[in-house]
């Protein structure tokens, strides 16, 4: 470019120099712009989120230590271009199928480079990934520690609090979780709370898991999570089959836990081989170890053992464990002891999975299977078959069920998941994940018999329980979500309906979101909720009012509301009020992040006069 020849003067040149430093503010808002459009289009909801990887769209469904590890896991995401077959199967994410794909596609065409391309690998699919993706991360040096040269040292440290007032009483809870990494070979974790109306602590949590080459060792807190759940599965499980996406369980072995209640892991020892294709798990459980001071006569041992084969397209496995019990009394006896047997695989895009358990103690056999299989590229079909004796313990069985127990049940399921319509343009989002087909949508059925009855109803009885869930794109900013359920018994109240309905608008880095839920079972339950919040990298804001008139608790209402990663809460609404919550989350700096909760529901509309509560919760959370 050719500029005529100019006299430049002190005011002149003072001039360039001013425009010059706005040209470079404009360049660095611009970058500024473009990088916070880009943290925007990965921020997900944490909840959405977590609920998408368990396979429910019910809060209620969850359990808190599960949303703990999860939410641990956003934070440090799974490197899948580094990571081994087992470390993506020990997440509990994949399957072994997926696991061996991944693996398989790496070794011969090299690191996965787009959320695109991890979608096209044979086991995954758009959707697949997309309920993925907050967990997972493409960097090739990824966040498999002990990949990277040297010495790493990762530390988490996470303060809560939290102060409830009402007019009848007034408590404190707190908690402290501690996590030292070091070259992921080594792990110490360690963590204690007060819960509400509880005693100093209520629960602790924590082991020590040493990783080297083919072998693993937990003490403490760990998971054991073996087949489709029927014989030995420990942690948090989905007793609904409310989606079809959780009817394919993905068993991780054994993992580490740690988590503010541990209430759900297995306490003891256990050690894991790797040989080539082969698996050895074995473990000693301590069931009621930590509450022997005051229950000494729960104390349980549980010896287990479980073979795992992997293989290119699926897995298969054994899993034997007995109890012991009668310590106390020093008459050692056997209360529980199964035997089972699964296999999981993949054949063309066809998903087929079952596992048989036989329970030594009562004599009875128990068996689930199920398949699921494209149809068209727009749907997944998911069948289910459950076989549950009234006899059969269900101790440590945590397989897909309608009731709470994997007993006394005979069912079969069925589901669909599909997109239709053309493709939406998601406003303020790029590459992967930004245009969406403008129907989204689920449907299933669940038909189930109880032979020996319910704890409310003598002789046969029987269920049917259907759930729709639909979403549409009406533009980029806007979405409307509508979800239906209907369960019709045999005994007690026959049917219970419940309609929900959510409309979300995204505008920047602005929220909206309204909620109308009807229910209708002993009488009608109304509740009502809107929304607005602000997110960019850095702050959160979010601030919540609603109304409900439950008049029987029978008809109560759950509604998810927003907390600090780590914590979970599901209010259950019931009586005539309103409620209104506040949550705040602030990155103070790349190592400490600060949150903050505050709600209060009162209860103007009641003939009957009822005390209204109002809750603060303040944490912190450290990592260096």
């Amino acid at each position: 470019m050719f500029f005529p020849k100019t006299t430049i003067n002190a005011h002149s040149h003072h001039n360039l120099a001013v425009k010059m430093i706005e040209m470079r503010r404009m360049t660095i808002c611009a970058v500024l712009m473009v990088v916070t459009s880009t943290a925007l289009a990965q921020d997900v909801d944490r909840m959405t989120a977590v609920m998408e990887t368990c396979g429910t769209y019910d809060p209620e469904d969850m359990d808190p230590d599960e949303v703990e590890r999860l939410a641990d896991l956003m934070h440090r995401k799974i490197a899948v271009n580094k990571a081994s077959a087992a470390d993506l199967t020990r997440s509990g994410l994949f399957t072994a199928y997926q696991a061996a794909s991944l693996k398989d596609y790496i070794s011969r065409h090299g690191y996965v480079l787009s959320f695109t391309e991890l979608a096209s690998v044979d086991g995954f699919n758009e959707k697949t990934v997309g309920t993925l993706r907050p967990f997972l991360s493409l960097e090739s040096d990824g966040v498999s520690v002990g990949q990277r040269g040297g010495k790493q040292v990762e530390n988490d440290l996470s303060l809560k609090g939290g102060f409830r007032l009402s007019a009848q009483e007034n408590d404190w809870s707190i908690g402290v979780k501690y996590r030292l990494s070091v070259n992921d070979m080594v792990s110490v974790s360690m963590a204690f709370s007060k819960s509400y109306d509880g005693s100093f602590p209520s629960a602790i949590s924590g082991g020590v898991g040493l990783r080297k080459g083919r072998f693993l060792f937990l003490a403490g807190d760990f998971n054991a999570r073996f087949g489709q759940g029927l014989g030995l599965w420990s942690g948090m499980s989905i007793s609904g089959t409310g989606s079809p996406s959780s009817f394919l369980k993905r068993p991780s072995g054994l993992s580490q836990t740690c988590s503010y209640t541990g209430s759900t892991a297995l306490t003891g020892t256990a050690l894991g081989i790797r040989m080539g294709r082969w698996v050895l798990n074995s473990l000693v459980g301590l069931p009621g170890l930590k509450d022997i001071r005051r229950r000494p006569d729960k104390l349980r041992v549980m010896p287990a053992v479980n073979m795992t084969r992997y293989g290119r397209y699926g897995q298969v496995s054994i899993t034997h464990f007995a109890q012991l019990s009668g310590f106390a009394e020093k008459y050692v006896r056997i209360p529980d002891m199964k035997t089972s047997a699964d296999v999981a695989f993949c054949f063309q895009g066809v998903n087929a999975y079952g596992e048989a358990a036989f329970d030594w103690v009562s004599g009875c056999c128990a068996a689930v299977a199920g398949t699921d299989f494209s149809a068209g590229g727009h749907a997944v079909i998911s069948l289910l078959a459950r076989y549950y004796p009234a006899g059969y313990s269900s101790t440590y069985s945590a397989a897909v069920r309608s009731s709470t127990r994997c007993s006394n049940e005979y069912a079969v399921s069925a589901g669909c998941l599909f997109s239709a319509g053309r493709r939406i343009r998601i406003s303020g989002k790029e590459g992967f994940g930004a245009d969406a087909a403008r129907y989204n949508g689920q449907v299933s059925v669940d038909a189930a018999y109880y032979p020996d009855g319910k704890a409310s109803a003598e002789g046969r009885c029987m269920q049917i329980k259907t759930v729709m869930n639909m979403e549409v794109a009406l533009s980029g900013h806007i979405t409307l979500k509508a979800r239906v359920s209907e369960r019709i018994r045999s005994w007690g109240q026959p049917c219970r309906t419940d309609v929900r309905a959510d409309l979300l608008a995204r505008y920047g880095r602005w929220i909206a979101a309204a909620r109308l839920n009807c229910l209708r079972y002993v009488g009608t339950g109304v509740l009502g909720y809107a929304e607005s919040g602000y997110k960019d990298p850095c702050l959160g804001v979010y601030a919540r009012i609603g109304l409900f008139r439950i008049d029987s608790w029978e008809d109560r209402i759950y509604v998810y509301e927003r907390d600090a990663p780590g914590n979970f809460t599901v209010p259950a609404f019931y009586g005539r009020g309103l409620w209104t919550s506040f949550a705040a989350s602030c990155k103070a700096s790349r190592k400490v992040s600060l949150y903050a909760r505050a709600s209060y529901v009162g209860y103007p509309f009641m003939e009957k006069k009822k005390p209204g509560k109002a809750e603060l919760k303040l944490q912190c959370v450290f990592r260096f």
